[in-house]
């Protein structure tokens, strides 16, 4: 079961933690996915789509916490 930094277990081990998500996808290419829109990779993870506005703010904060 996946870990935070803080050595507590995920409530969604299917998710990846946020912090991950660089490492496992180019970041850039990231906020056209998400205007395009994500398909839910796991059974609690939603149906999304970013205005294009809040892509580029979400890609920026996925920088940050590499």
């Amino acid at each position: 079961m996946p870990r935070d930094p803080r050595g507590r277990n995920s409530p969604t081990p299917a998710a990846p933690p946020f912090r991950t998500l660089a490492k496992r996808f180019p970041v850039d290419d990231l906020a056209d996915v998400l205007n395009e829109g994500v398909e839910r990779r796991h059974p609690v993870m939603p149906d999304s789509r970013f205005d294009p506005d809040d892509a580029i703010d979400f890609t920026a904060y996925l920088k940050t916490v590499r």
